[in-house]
């Protein structure tokens, strides 16, 4: 039986696998030679679904490839790595036995190398339908330069047989090309990956069958992960492993207590990351509707919708007979709850200002009041708060006190100026009150009643100067601590942040040094494989320079042989002659003068045999630097044998994947 797939990546042999309309999309796609984009979120299944259509492809007799992209685009990556470890990927896999020519080629500006490999090596060289699967594309984000022409090119090369591309990622089409007067990347078929439909999940049944009324815990699992593919597995996979038919509380124990789960970290990362671009508030405020219930319609043109889509956290559903944007499913919604979203949003709320502050050079854009309350709250409870943040709750503080001391002291001004009016009513009325009973006779008696309220009314003043005394002298040893706590957690922060430079500043050397290290021994190798070249070029020479002394050699050796022969018949020729004289005196005369021509032809034998002789030692002396040179041949081939055998020790030596010239 198979089991569960419970843990991201390729869903491996012998687990479920769930098939969706994307399953045919992408393979029909792809076979008729169209460009297909998969932009969809984490553990969704993209790298199953480009498994199994490289697997279809190749059973369909079309020469399929998968190349990570993510290896070549460390935040140092120069665009001649990265381009170059791109073309060099490709051809390996491809098995093209002359990869050794394209890098040859990397004289050429990376971008141009690029563009002239996908737009004529590719199509050219494929020996037939090929498919190039470029996967984790949003890795290009790291990436110090912008990799545009990674993506132009491609889209130029779009539906130029017999190659394809399919490019699959976690992003946005607004993220694929920087350049920010291009528009989206939308060219090609885009495939939609959506979540598992209550029909296609039906393939898990056999799996929750131990438990029994498999229908029945497969739609409890489906009302919680809405088909989530990763959730879906997950959930059943821990129903299985403990034996349970308790839906939520399985989801509660295994997911929403847990910590540190990676696809809620990606999430929450993700969120951040776009919560702090240009459409920030309006992606968290959607999000907050969201959580609300209320009812959103699609918008393909709704930067915000996408952005929060990619992040996994809503999806499209369809409620009522419409399509509407939703919260992915109920554990994304109690994980990402409001009180999630508060904290998101404070952050989001004191970024902007911070950054408000900081374009009007520290001139305006403090806040004060309740804001400033909860903000500080807030801030209080946070494990880390940058420095330039700490700056303006201080400033925000210091402006806040600054505004609390001008009340006060216009309260003051104000109590003092009411005091001094009721004091002078008072005295006024007191000294008609005391004229009017002077003339009826009770003077004395009401103006010691008088004095007496007088006094009362100096005491209670006196009371409350103290009291607004009291209260300010409180507030400012508030602002004090405050003040000390802000700058305490400041200098921790710096020490801390201080820290993380120094060893931000180690890595960045450690990694200059580790490619600087790459580039010599790449550099190593490039002189080795000359040196190896200049070797068989001076073997081949040698060895038909050789063939030619040999063939000269056989020449002379034939001609020598010729004028023995020569020399031989004109010696037989002269005794011949010699003999008739000794026979014949009267014949004398006319044998001498046959005689002086035999003389001749004598002599011109014996000049053909000096020649012959002398031709005989060049031959010997060409023979013995074949020889010579036979020698230094087998020299020079020990010595290219020697330099073959270390190239390859050190290519041993150097880390996965191999480059050219290494085997």
């Amino acid at each position: 039986m198979a089991r569960f797939q419970d843990e991201g990546g390729v869903v491996a042999d012998g687990t479920y696998y769930v098939e969706r309309e994307a399953d045919h999309t992408l393979f029909e796609r792809l076979r008729e030679g169209r460009l297909c984009v998969v932009l969809a979120p984490r553990q969704i299944g993209k790298s199953s679904l480009r498994d199994r259509a490289q697997r279809r492809l190749t059973a369909a007799g079309i020469t399929a490839i998968h190349v990570d992209v993510s290896v070549y685009t460390q935040a140092d990556a120069t665009e001649h790595w990265f381009y170059g470890g791109l073309i060099r990927e490709i051809t390996r896999r491809l098995d093209w036995g002359d990869s050794r020519v394209l890098a040859d080629r990397s004289e050429l500006p990376p971008e141009a190398w690029w563009d002239d490999f996908v737009q004529r090596e590719l199509p050219e060289r494929a020996g037939g339908p090929t498919v190039i699967f470029l996967d984790e594309i949003d890795s290009v984000r790291k990436l110090a330069f912008e990799p545009d022409a990674l993506f132009t090119s491609i889209r130029l090369a779009m539906n130029r047989a017999p190659v394809t591309f399919c490019l699959l990622g976690t992003m946005t089409p607004w993220e694929i090309l920087r350049d920010p007067k291009a528009p989206p990347f939308n060219a090609g078929v885009q495939i939609r990956l959506d979540d598992f439909t209550r029909d296609e999940a039906r393939v898990l049944l056999p799996g929750l069958a131990p438990l029994g009324d498999a229908e029945a815990i497969l739609d409890q699992v489906m009302d919680w992960t809405s088909g989530h593919p990763y959730l879906t597995q997950r959930v059943c996979a821990a129903l299985v492993a403990e034996g349970s038919r308790n839906v939520a509380e399985i989801v509660d124990r295994a997911l929403l207590q847990q910590h540190g789960d990676p696809l809620f970290a990606y999430t929450e990362n993700a969120f951040d990351l776009y919560a702090g671009g240009s459409s920030g508030l309006e992606l968290v405020e959607l999000y907050g509707k969201l959580l609300r219930g209320e009812r959103v319609a699609p918008d393909a043109t709704s930067r915000a919708q996408l952005e929060l889509r990619v992040t996994g956290m809503a999806a499209e559903r369809e409620r009522d007979g419409s399509r509407i944007v939703a919260t992915r499913n109920r554990i994304y919604a109690r994980h990402f709850d409001e009180p999630w979203l508060k904290r998101r949003r404070m952050h989001r709320f004191l970024a902007a200002a911070v950054a408000h502050w900081r374009e009007s050079k520290r001139s305006r854009g403090l806040i004060t009041g309740d804001d400033l309350d909860d903000v500080i709250a807030w801030a209080s409870a946070q494990p880390s708060v940058s420095g330039e943040e700490l700056d303006f709750l201080v400033a925000s503080q210091r402006a806040a006190e600054h505004d609390r001391r001008h009340r006060a002291a216009a309260s003051r001004r104000w109590l003092a100026i009411a005091a001094a009016i009721t004091l002078a009513l008072l005295l006024v009325t007191s000294f008609a009150w005391v004229s009017a009973r002077q003339r009826a006779g009770r003077a004395g008696d009401d103006l010691d009643a008088q004095r007496r309220a007088i006094a009362t009314l100096t005491d209670h003043i006196e009371a409350l100067k103290t009291q607004q005394k009291n209260e300010v002298d409180s507030l400012r040893a508030q602002i004090t601590v405050a003040q000390q706590l802000a700058d305490s957690r400041k200098q921790a922060n710096d020490s801390f942040q201080a820290s993380l430079d120094k060893l931000a500043a180690t890595l960045t050397e450690l990694e200059r040094t580790r490619l600087y290290d790459q580039a010599k021994s790449r550099a190593s190798l490039t002189d080795l494989k000359r040196q190896l070249d200049a070797a068989e070029h001076a073997a081949q020479q040698s060895a038909s320079d050789a063939d030619v002394l040999q063939r000269q050699a056989r020449t002379s050796a034939e001609a020598a042989a010729r004028a023995r022969a020569e020399a031989d018949a004109a010696t037989r020729q002269a005794s011949a002659a010699s003999d008739a004289a000794n026979r014949a005196e009267a014949e004398r005369a006319s044998l001498e003068q046959q005689l002086q021509r035999t003389k001749a032809a004598l002599d011109a034998a014996v000049a053909r045999a000096d020649t012959a002789d002398a031709s005989r030692g060049k031959a010997e002396q060409a023979l013995a630097a074949h020889n010579q040179l036979a020698s230094q041949l087998t020299v020079t081939q020990n010595q290219l044998t020697a330099l073959q055998n270390d190239l390859k020790a050190y290519c041993q030596k150097l880390p996965s994947p191999p480059r050219p010239p290494c085997p």
